[in-house]
């Protein structure tokens, strides 16, 4: 087996189209149809990407025809002089036509749109076109806060956020975030037993006495209020921005509760939990109960007098 230049390339949709490669900027895909004119068995590897030539673009403005169509022709790839690797691996005998897989990565910041470069596939120059896709990816930096459990105080936090994707991302004030205590089926159904629950008779009787008390439980858990500085802002792609968090936490919470929420942010959650810090003051230790009263044994070597 011998590599490239032995093999030549011949473009998937006729001699002028040019080959399309269509997804999100780091993951792009296509096929390139190749065919072996030599009596060898070869090798193809080893594309490479690089910019749209001047005589490949006056070629492929010429296939365009009207002045219209020109203007609709897609920019050129912005990557400078430079090359990228292509994705592709091909064996073809001695006049074997191939459909093979073409893979290609861009910069993940590349905004969406459609482009014009050329793939060399060993002496071979290909046109291709290549359409990128939006492509919105938000990194969230930490994904859990915990907040103190200090009933209508107010706490600050830190985010990171990243856009890793190829759009602006428009970042909004959170607001309320909904909070579910952890031990609330625990605390409804002994709500339930203490009071007077214990006659009801029939099933019914007692879905509606969980239902109430569960209803009880849930009105005094309330929510967090979060607000995000200089919310809302823009996170352009590729931008990081460390951004402060405003917690206020509820009067109504149990400060011996331990509290969870959530907050969606694109497809990104920001978690909080809201947790207890144990007794700030000195804790009152009970008195000891007093030591159950035992019936006095009677003395050794005497003896009860008969009745």
């Amino acid at each position: 087996m011998r590599a490239l230049p032995s093999a030549t390339a011949v473009l998937a949709h006729g001699a002028t189209a040019p080959v399309v490669l269509a997804g999100e900027p780091h993951k792009l895909k296509g096929h390139l149809l190749l065919h072996n004119r030599h009596p060898q068995r070869v090798v193809v590897r080893d594309a490479l990407l690089q910019p749209l030539s001047p005589e490949l673009e006056r070629s492929l403005q010429g296939a365009v025809g009207t002045r219209a169509a020109k203007a609709a022709t897609p920019a050129r790839l912005a990557i400078g002089e430079r090359t990228l690797p292509v994705n592709l691996l091909a064996v073809l005998a001695p006049d074997q036509r191939s459909r093979a897989r073409v893979k290609v990565a861009l910069d993940r910041h590349t905004p969406p749109g459609v482009y014009h470069a050329e793939i060399r596939v060993g002496d071979q120059l290909v046109p291709v076109e290549l359409h990128v896709a939006e492509s919105l990816r938000l990194d969230l930096t930490p994904a859990e806060l915990i907040v103190e459990n200090r009933p209508g105080g107010r706490q600050h936090k830190q985010v990171v956020l990243h856009n890793g994707g190829n759009v602006p991302l428009t970042i909004g004030n959170i607001g309320a975030v909904v909070l579910d205590d952890e031990l609330a089926e625990c605390k409804t159904i002994r709500a339930m037993l203490a009071a007077d629950d214990l006659e009801r008779r029939s099933v019914g009787d007692w879905l509606s006495a969980y239902l109430r008390h569960g209803r009880q439980q849930l009105d005094g858990t309330g929510m967090l209020w979060v607000d995000a500085q200089d919310a809302p802002f823009e996170l352009a792609p590729g931008e990081t921005r460390t951004v402060e968090l405003a917690i206020r936490v509820p009067d109504s919470l149990d400060p011996r509760s331990r509290y969870r929420g959530v907050a969606f942010l694109y497809d990104q959650s920001l978690a909080f939990t809201v947790a207890p810090i144990g007794l700030t003051g000195r804790a009152k230790v009970p008195p000891p109960s007093p030591a159950p009263l035992r019936a006095r044994a009677p003395a050794a070597g005497r003896k009860r007098s008969p009745r």
